[in-house]
């Protein structure tokens, strides 16, 4: 498995190989995430500041992070962590998805249901983005200032890892990792872990993806984000159905999967790049009207 995990244009450490051998609350393996990067990196206009464009490994290096944050080494971050990578979307029933983690607290108190059961994935991307605007900003009152660039990596990359996550449809729902029991508990069936390695597995590459499209900014990149988070829901039945096609962890890659695995992949690696990509921009783009404080020199 290790073998599989690395990759030369990201650093990731032994730790991160623990991690996954140890945690199966994970979303794409490595491979996944460095793939809908790269597509991403493919989906942005041609104005996005040119020091990110050629910064597509740093990013690729902190987009682990998350992952990391989440070793059993650190018991202290780790539960604060792990509910920031899904939701559970049918323990909200019919109610919209409030905009902000307060109002989101309410609804789960009102539906006495605990928000770390449910989780947090909509905050997680939202709340960075609006961090990486902020540091866009900075970055246009001080363009040269090294500290700031480096500021705007680290948070791109934690950001795009959520978003990735959103598109991995069992981390949108309470079947996480087979069909739920009544009590709400998982049977960890371990179609979770065979759908986190479904890209690397198929060998899924940004040029599988991307066919010359460009995104665009977002008038609100949360609604955006809990839209795409419901159309990977909205999957949960076609994964299922396809659950005795998917690789097996014996299996080496690339694998010869049948069409409608392959689709299933691009299409869920095709939105996650989608999402990625806007909201690095949307970020871009907001920054310009962001007016920082005047003690900020």
């Amino acid at each position: 498995m290790g073998k599989r995990l690395m990759r030369k244009s990201a650093n990731i450490t032994a730790v991160f190989i623990y991690t996954v051998c140890a945690n199966t609350a994970l979303a794409w393996w490595v491979e996944g995430h460095l793939c809908v990067n790269d597509a991403a990196f493919a989906l942005l206009p041609d104005d996005m500041p040119a020091f990110f464009m050629d910064s597509r490994a740093q990013i690729n290096d902190c987009a682990a992070d998350p992952d990391l944050h989440k070793s059993p080494l650190l018991p202290n971050l780790t539960p604060t962590e792990r509910p920031e990578h899904f939701l559970d979307l049918e323990l909200l029933g019919d109610n919209p998805i409030p905009p902000t983690r307060a109002e989101y607290h309410a609804l789960c108190a009102k539906l006495k249901i605990s928000p770390d059961f449910a989780g947090y994935l909509p905050y997680s991307i939202s709340e960075w983005h609006d961090r990486l605007a902020l540091a866009f900003a900075q970055y246009r009152k001080r363009p040269d200032n090294p500290i700031i660039r480096a500021k705007i990596i680290y948070i791109a990359g934690i950001l795009s890892h959520y978003t990735a996550d959103s598109a991995q449809p069992l981390h949108c729902t309470l079947h996480h990792d087979g069909r739920a029991k009544p009590d709400g508990s998982s049977p960890k069936s371990g179609i979770h872990l065979r759908m986190d390695d479904l890209p690397g597995k198929l060998g899924m590459k940004a040029a599988d993806i991307v066919q010359g499209r460009k995104c665009d900014p977002a008038a609100n990149v949360f609604e955006l984000t809990v839209s795409a988070i419901r159309k990977s829901n909205g999957r949960i039945d076609a994964v299922y159905k396809l659950e005795s096609e998917l690789p097996k962890a014996d299996q080496q890659a690339p694998v010869n999967a049948p069409a409608a695995v392959r689709e299933l992949c691009r299409d869920c690696m095709l939105q996650g790049a989608e999402l990625t990509a806007t909201a690095w921009y949307s970020a871009w783009k907001k920054s310009a009207a962001i007016e920082l404080p005047a003690w900020y020199k």
